[in-house]
């Protein structure tokens, strides 16, 4: 799991970024990898919506398909605020 998250930060660099400042960025463990890419979901997403769909999934023991998940959270009132307009939907 660990090695498969440091991929997928490698995976952001670019052609011009300085290579020493990523590695001082890069987390050495799991549990530090794990909190950088929660932050990294709540400062594009929101902290409200992360912490709502994660809570979600974790309660639904078998999973829940997209249009599914788009249904749950649609009906709390805090995340269907926290979205932008742009992002909510026409039909409630």
């Amino acid at each position: 799991m660990f090695v498969q998250l440091l991929s997928s930060f490698v995976r952001l660099w670019i052609s011009t970024d300085v290579v020493d400042e990523w590695l001082d960025q890069v987390p050495t463990t799991l549990d530090a990898a794990l909190e950088y890419l929660l932050m990294g979901l709540e400062q594009r997403y929101g902290g409200q919506l992360v912490a709502r769909t994660l809570g979600v999934l974790t309660l639904c023991q078998l999973g829940l398909t997209d249009a599914e998940l788009d249904d749950v959270l649609s009906l709390d009132d805090a995340v269907f605020e926290a979205l932008p307009s742009s992002a909510k939907p026409t039909v409630r």
